[in-house]
């Protein structure tokens, strides 16, 4: 069996980037399986050995044992048959090992090298990921505005996360997301969301995911109903319970009682009589609690969690308005 590499120019890139603007803001590798598949190809073989790569702490040496380093990892896109995916491999290794059973089953062996167990590179097509996914209930998704934000520009190989804290922060992406959740959606644009929501899961653990993320979109809807463009301050408190979410919605972190904790006391400040969505004021500082809680729902025990979210909370809340004022 043979793939045939495919070279983007910048005018075909352009065409995908339109026929993604005539879609909605959210639209499934169901209904434009190849367009979908392209996009989250692209996004992946982008981040391939950059320090945005979550794939790579998996990948080792088969000979030696030792982990791969990034600067070695190479990708390009591919397509076989009607199958359009990514081909992965590392300068100077034969034997590719994958050190994370979860995601190992996703990697083509008949393309990637002889027996399973010598993969020489790795070969994946998005759209057989989405199929899997289907067999859960769960629907693979292209976020337009996401896709905007890392595949069609904004991404540089040098700094984290293209820049996407702020953005996601002043785009209400806690909302959309919620939304996504509510609905068993997964976004599928890189290799975060392969390594961290994809790999291991299950439909039945969803059941409960889908739950967390209505509540939260409900929530959201209701505090920012009225509001046509809160402010930095108001928005502060939504990210941080858009980042829980997108925690538990990780199979490793299913029903994690220090999220659900620290998710639920943030719910619980998103108030009007709090911090008010329709006030306008300048955050000049971000809050140095918003760091320290999402630590500790991360790190700490549950005694501890359950000690000292809401006085950190409280806290980050009397930043907020010490790091900002009213216009």
């Amino acid at each position: 069996m043979s793939f045939q590499v495919i070279k983007l120019s910048p005018q075909q890139k352009e065409n995908l980037r339109l026929r993604t603007s005539r879609e909605g803001e959210a639209f499934s590798f169901r209904t434009s399986p190849k367009d979908a598949s392209m996009i989250a190809s692209i996004g992946i073989s982008q981040e391939i050995g950059t320090q945005n790569d979550e794939l790579a702490r998996f990948l080792y040496d088969g000979h030696t044992g030792t982990l791969i380093p990034k600067k070695s990892l190479r990708s390009e896109l591919i397509q076989f048959k009607d199958l359009i995916g990514v081909r992965i491999w590392a300068l100077e290794v034969e034997h590719l090992e994958i050190r994370f059973p979860n995601v190992r089953g996703f990697f083509h062996p008949g393309l990637a090298g002889k027996p399973k167990e010598d993969l020489k590179q790795l070969i994946l097509f998005p759209e057989i990921v989405a199929k899997y996914l289907e067999t859960e209930n769960i629907e693979a998704m292209i976020v337009r505005s996401w896709a905007n934000n890392t595949v069609f520009g904004g991404y540089t190989s040098s700094q984290p996360y293209y820049f996407t804290n702020i953005w996601e922060l002043a785009n209400l992406d806690a909302l959309r997301y919620s939304d996504l959740v509510s609905r068993r959606q997964i976004p599928f644009l890189g290799t975060h969301d392969l390594v961290a929501h994809i790999a291991g899961t299950q439909s039945s653990d969803w059941d409960e995911v889908s739950v967390y993320g209505n509540e939260l979109k409900q929530h959201l809807s209701h505090y920012f109903r009225d509001a046509k463009n809160p402010s930095m301050s108001a928005l502060i408190l939504p990210y941080m319970a858009g980042i829980m979410l997108d925690d538990l919605a990780q199979p490793p972190c299913y029903g994690a009682l220090t999220r659900r904790h620290v998710l639920a006391e943030i719910i619980k400040k998103i108030d009007p009589d709090v911090i008010s969505p329709r006030e306008s004021r300048t955050q000049f500082r971000f809050p140095e609690s918003y760091e320290k809680i999402i630590q500790l729902a991360r790190f700490s025990d549950e005694k501890t969690v359950l000690q000292q979210t809401r006085p950190l909370i409280d806290q980050l809340v009397e930043e907020i308005y010490a790091g900002s004022f009213r216009n």
